[in-house]
């Protein structure tokens, strides 16, 4: 006979994090970057991921980078982040965050 299990899941969706306690998906959720109260580029108007040379048909190759458009940002170079990097990570608690339109 099957047994039935109860999982938990982030709130916004981020697929990232499921557990069977509860609290360690709301602890998930105070950092998770997809929450809006935190502030990153997944969740700002302006924050945009770049792949260059990315090939949308296969998933081959390219490096991903994050891009800020807000207008202003004072160098925009400086936001670029390679995946190579641990740079690559969504930048948190951004003072220049607005929330992305539906």
């Amino acid at each position: 006979m099957p047994i039935r299990q109860l999982t938990w899941g982030c709130q916004f969706k981020c697929g990232q994090q499921w557990s069977s306690k509860k609290k360690d998906i709301e602890k998930h959720e105070e950092s998770c970057w997809k929450n809006p109260l935190n502030k990153s580029c997944l969740t700002c108007e302006h924050g945009k991921e770049v792949r260059e040379g990315y090939d949308c048909k296969t998933g081959d190759g390219g490096c991903a980078y994050r891009e800020c458009n807000n207008p202003n940002m004072d160098n925009p170079e400086n936001f670029k982040r390679n995946r190579d990097d641990t740079r690559d990570l969504p930048w948190v608690n951004c003072s220049l965050w607005e929330n992305k339109k539906p």
